[in-house]
């Protein structure tokens, strides 16, 4: 059994541009399968040339083709919102593990 699944996604980093694929999920099963984004609720990745982390939500339509939070019509049936991740805090979490393995 795996730790997470990879999710089959890409983009550009907001950071640098650089093409992004190699994200990652938790909300799946967990068995180191690739899957769809409309498979997950979450996903995220770091870029490897500029380090900076980004982290995706995914909303499903129902089957009438509205969002499940608000009850518009969504033009597509998934939507994905994709945002960098505070890098002040992944600069925080890596010098908490650095002095932690000191």
């Amino acid at each position: 059994m795996g730790m997470f699944d990879y999710v089959h996604y890409e983009m550009s980093c907001p950071g640098c541009l650089a093409p992004v694929t190699d994200w990652q999920s938790k909300d799946g099963p967990c068995q180191l399968e690739t899957l769809e984004p409309h498979q997950v609720g979450y996903f995220y990745t770091h870029c490897a040339c500029c380090g900076q982390w980004i982290c995706a939500d995914v909303t499903v339509a129902d089957p009438a083709g509205n969002c499940p939070h608000c009850g518009q019509k969504m033009p597509n049936k998934v939507r994905i919102t994709v945002r960098p991740i505070d890098p002040s805090l992944t600069d925080r979490l890596a010098e908490a593990a650095s002095k932690a393995a000191k």
